[in-house]
């Protein structure tokens, strides 16, 4: 208990000795080379130690003092491409740390504060911290995103459109998250969307007519759907199919009397591109309000899910 008591003191004073050492590099390129001086202030953060007061813990600590060396409001940063790199860094961090939600937008706030709302150092401030949810694979990914698309949609340099995309298919995996519509050709060259569907408890069921594993799952879904379909339950089939005949055919033939849309595209089709479907069958069950409940459920656990949901 001594000897991991002493080496503990030890470590705190390698980490005191390393801040004053940061200090002294800052202070020392502030004069000699200003733009070398704002990068590292930007790569150069404070250590948190047991002896640090006024934090309630290291979350705190790093999530308000992360930028402590750099004086963000200079409008020198928006030359320094480091910014984006720096709250790229600083939102993984927190989500390493696994910092609640509520804390990061509030410490997050509080450094975007600090820099000018117009200001290109704004923009790569904000596109850094949602890199950095998207590497880290946070939830608040889909969140930021959307700030930063509401926020800069006016002015794209590019990466608007993209991102929209990203967002979009990241959500189609997230519950709570809303649903991206869906709107193609009925099998009468109609248009239907998912979003007509909106007030019922809705299964979106990639499938094709050349796949062995979706046939073979459709007697699970046509019984689960006439048991539930008058409790609000309903269904909209996505084919991934080329040939419209093909795609008549095996829906008469195995009876599915719901919706169907498909743009005939195959493995091309913009439908799975936009829900990441890679493989089929595939579902999606989305809720009352076009929010994801769940992907991927079907046989048993389709029915399950139906009756904890619906009751028998």
């Amino acid at each position: 208990m001594l000897r991991t008591k002493l080496a503990d003191k030890s470590l705190e004073k390698q980490r005191a000795a390393l801040g004053s050492r940061k200090v002294r590099l800052l202070d020392s390129l502030k004069v000699a080379n200003p733009l070398l001086w704002r990068v590292a202030s930007l790569q150069l953060f404070p250590d948190y130690t047991s002896d640090v007061k006024g934090y309630a813990g290291a979350k705190e600590f790093y999530g308000k003092e992360f930028f402590r060396y750099a004086n963000l409001a200079d409008a020198a940063y928006e030359g320094v491409p480091a910014v984006f790199e720096a709250f790229d860094q600083y939102a993984q961090l927190l989500t390493k740390m696994q910092v609640s939600s509520a804390d990061f937008a509030q410490w997050t706030d509080l450094q975007l504060a600090k820099i000018p709302p117009t200001s290109k150092t704004y923009r790569m401030a904000l596109g850094g911290i949602v890199s950095g949810l998207k590497t880290a694979t946070s939830t608040l990914y889909p969140e930021y995103g959307r700030k930063y698309i509401d926020r800069y949609k006016t002015a794209s340099q590019g990466e608007i459109a993209k991102m929209d995309m990203e967002l979009k298919r990241s959500g189609t995996s997230t519950p709570g998250f809303e649903a991206p519509d869906l709107v193609g050709m009925t099998p009468d060259s109609q248009t239907y969307s998912l979003s007509k569907m909106r007030g019922k408890l809705v299964l979106i069921d990639f499938w094709a007519s050349w796949c062995g594993p979706c046939r073979k799952e459709n007697p699970n879904v046509v019984a689960n759907y006439n048991k539930y379909k008058d409790k609000g339950f309903d269904i909209l089939g996505v084919s991934l199919d080329r040939e419209p005949n093909a795609w008549k055919k095996a829906i008469k033939d195995d009876g599915l009397p719901w919706h169907h849309i498909s743009d005939l595209k195959g493995w091309q089709s913009a439908h799975a591109a936009l829900y990441a479907v890679s493989s089929i069958p595939q579902t999606v069950l989305v809720d009352k309000d076009g929010k994801i409940l769940a992907r991927n459920i079907r046989g048993e656990q389709l029915g399950a899910k139906l009756k904890e949901l619906l009751g028998e």
